[in-house]
This record gives C-alpha cells, sequence and structure tokens, in this order.
C-alpha cells in the first residue's frame, strides 16, 4: 500500500509484524499477538487476558508533543468495559486512547481529559483518527468528526 510521506514519521501496518517502515521503530511483541485477516491484508490481534500486546518506544508522538494524527482500522471484540486503543509507554497499564462503555476516552498522566461519547460502538470494522494540534484534539469515527475539546493537549 502506498502512502504519502510528507511530514510522516512512522508507519506500522501490522500486517504481520509490527515493523514501522518509516521510522525505524518497530514494534516488539509480548506473548505471542497474532495476525489474522484484518480489514486491508492482516491486523494486529491482542488478547487482554493472555497479557498480550505490541510496544513501541516513546517515539515523540505520544506525551511529548500536542501535535499528532493517530489513525487505525479498529475491530472491537466486544462492546463492554474498558478496552484500550493506545496505552501511554512511559506509564504501563494507563491508556492514552481507549474505548469506555460507549465513549471514547483521552487520558493524560491518568487524568481524563476528554471523553466523547459516540453512541453505541459496535463490533464491526471502523476508521478511527485522532487528531491533535496543540489547542484542543479532535477524534474521527468513519469519517465523522467530534467537537474540538479545547483541554484535550
Amino acid at each position: 500500500m502506498s502512502f504519502p510521506s510528507t511530514g510522516l514519521t512512522h508507519y506500522w501496518n501490522a500486517d504481520s509484524a509490527f515493523t514501522d517502515s518509516v521510522g525505524g521503530s518497530n514494534g516488539t511483541d509480548t506473548n505471542t499477538p497474532t495476525y489474522p485477516a484484518g480489514k486491508i491484508n492482516n491486523a494486529l490481534t491482542c488478547v487482554a487476558a493472555s497479557s498480550q500486546y505490541t510496544s513501541v518506544s516513546q517515539v515523540g508522538l505520544l506525551g511529548t508533543t500536542n501535535t499528532y494524527t493517530f489513525n487505525l482500522w479498529l475491530k472491537l471484540s466486544s462492546t463492554g468495559g474498558n478496552q484500550a486503543i493506545m496505552m501511554n509507554y512511559s506509564t504501563p497499564g494507563n491508556p492514552l486512547f481507549y474505548i469506555s462503555g460507549g465513549a471514547v476516552v483521552h487520558s493524560k498522566g491518568g487524568v481524563i481529559d476528554l471523553s466523547y461519547t459516540w453512541g453505541a460502538i459496535d463490533t464491526n470494522w471502523h476508521m478511527w483518527t485522532f487528531v491533535g494540534d496543540g489547542s484542543g484534539m479532535r477524534t474521527y469515527l468513519d469519517g465523522n468528526s467530534t467537537p474540538v475539546a479545547s483541554n484535550a493537549n
């Protein structure tokens, strides 16, 4: 798959490994997550009960800057409980972006600074995009945007 390279600092396609084809910050699998068929080619699948995850060193994207775009195809295995999307590397177990009871939650340093309810979140594939511009964060689900939250960064 081709992608624009201008301004792109990292790209992980997660087809068979979590390899960064742009920035060289490759992921390390723990407890053997799998790579079954996904929305486009394969997809990284982690089972929380098996403590499966993929870690990437701090790459300047999370926790060190207020300007970022994070985009992924996501298919939840269930709609209940808290389901981490990305966790803050510097504070293991502290989600940065997660789904909780139909809401998308953004947390910094253990403090929730944005929570937006989308309504019914299902177990189908959806495109999620998180954009921070230094003055707020906007979340997109399948191209539809949330309101800007000025305290999100």
